[in-house]
């Protein structure tokens, strides 16, 4: 049985946070609130959630297509060092978010969605993320990379997972942001 590297349990952990979140808010408000545009060109509330599904599903596919053939032979690591480049763009996907860009068309969520849909998706890739995560073991997190679905550059093993968790947050922060959720 494989157990998961300790490198990860941070990112897991706010995974977990994560899943709350867009499970109070799905028992919390209803559908139509929650399909709300705050503002023309902005997202409502489930597009966000929706968008963050549809990334990690793309970065899943990748990582795990990686994963299948990565050497398991390397030394637990104590922690996550993603590089410069991309801990700085870490640092501006933190909320608040300052800095706005236009999301890939692959990546753009549809204009009505179902509510009870979109959480379920939402948390069935992150329960992936966590089993490709207990594969994990005996891969080192912080050399062995696969090519970034949409970003033009290779990120390790354990910095996508860094980068979905922050990913999360500054999209989690954005649905809180239409006034929607209370």
């Amino acid at each position: 049985m494989s157990t998961v590297p300790a490198a990860l349990q941070a990112p897991l952990s706010d995974f977990d946070r994560s899943d709350e979140f867009v499970r109070s808010a799905i028992r919390r408000v209803d559908s139509a609130r929650l399909n709300l545009q705050p503002a023309p060109e902005r997202w409502t509330v489930l597009q966000c959630f929706a968008h963050l599904t549809a990334v990690n599903v793309a970065i899943a596919d990748a990582m795990e297509k990686a994963l299948d053939s990565l050497p398991r032979d390397a030394a637990a690591v104590d922690r996550l060092r993603p590089g410069l480049i991309w801990s700085l763009f870490f640092k501006i996907l933190e909320p608040p978010v300052r800095f706005r860009a236009r999301a890939p068309a692959a990546i753009q969520p549809s204009p009505m969605l179902d509510a009870d849909e979109t959480a379920a998706a939402f948390t069935a890739v992150h329960d992936r993320l966590r089993s490709l995560a207990s594969r994990c073991e005996g891969v080192d997190l912080n050399r062995s990379a696969f090519r970034h679905p949409f970003i033009p550059l290779r990120i390790s093993i354990g910095g996508a997972f860094l980068l979905i968790a922050a990913h999360d947050r500054r999209h989690l922060w954005q649905a809180e942001q239409t006034g929607h959720l209370q």
